[in-house]
């Protein structure tokens, strides 16, 4: 880009009547839309209940067999082998479902840029009056993007490898030890809500980390050096992000803790700062 924002908007203010001050603007707030999380996180929930639903109608079955637990004499060749082949089955069948993990993650990641994109234009148009728009189709934007995608579509096919590979453990280990029935479905209930928390937890913290990403990109691609740091204000917030709260920052060299959003779960914002001198 050979014209940056801040260049951009000087040359829009000398044709202006409107005296504007030289000191460089915090751009208002730009708070996480989470609407993009929302999605995402029903997505990844809806794939850990169908994980589960198939486990209840092709596993639970089999290993309610033996009403004594699994005593010597009930554990039998073919049962265990029609309990490997069960676990295989379906683990198997959800291969083809991750084949969409691709789809999902490009429309979270798509979202995410909309709601940035959306969010930058306003703060300029209120802050400025101008329009910059035509100045968003930022080639440097595709690296963030895609890399995003690639790290999404990883951590959704690890939802179900962890899954079945963690239910196999506990079930055949179960198996061999005699436990009952009702001890094998507590433990597979377990692990499916650890699933779903970690499927929560990736959602909330990915589309956070893109958000943080493509922030970066654009505001140092438009020729915007520094940034406020901006917490969420509640008592989640890490001390170490609260000290941040309020200071500037260079994207260039970033405090110890990192940029807002690059901690796990962190939903700290750059406010872009603007120096008109």
């Amino acid at each position: 880009m050979n014209l940056t924002l801040p260049a951009l908007i000087k040359a829009h203010l000398k044709h202006t009547t409107k005296r504007q001050s030289k000191r460089p603007r915090v751009l208002r707030s730009a708070k996480l839309n989470r609407r993009a999380e929302v999605a995402y996180r029903n997505q990844l929930l809806s794939l850990v209940k169908q994980m589960h639903q198939r486990v209840k109608e092709e596993i639970l079955p089999i290993l309610k067999e033996p009403e004594d637990g699994y005593t010597q004499d009930a554990l039998s060749e073919s049962l265990v082998q029609r309990i490997q082949a069960a676990l295989e089955r379906v683990s198997r069948a959800f291969l083809a479902l991750i084949a969409h993990a691709h789809r999902w993650a490009q429309r979270m990641v798509k979202q995410v840029d909309e709601d940035n994109r959306t969010a930058l234009i306003g703060s300029i148009r209120y802050a400025f009056g101008i329009d910059i728009a035509p100045l968003l189709n930022v080639p440097t934007l595709n690296a963030p993007l895609q890399l995003a995608m690639a790290t999404n579509v990883h951590l959704i096919r690890s939802i179900s490898q962890r899954y079945f590979e963690q239910l196999r453990t506990s079930v055949l280990t179960g198996v061999l030890e005699g436990r009952r029935y009702t001890e094998l479905a507590k433990d597979i209930k377990k692990l499916t809500g650890a699933t779903e928390k970690r499927a929560r937890l990736i959602a909330r913290d990915q589309t956070a980390k893109t958000h943080a990403a493509i922030a970066q990109a654009r505001q140092t691609a438009l020729g915007i050096t520094e940034y406020e740091w901006q917490t969420s204000g509640d008592e989640r917030v890490r001390d170490s992000h609260a000290d941040n709260d309020g200071k500037r920052f260079k994207w260039e060299t970033p405090p110890e803790s990192g940029h807002p959003g690059h901690d796990i779960a962190c939903r700290c914002v750059a406010l872009p700062i603007i120096d008109l001198t």
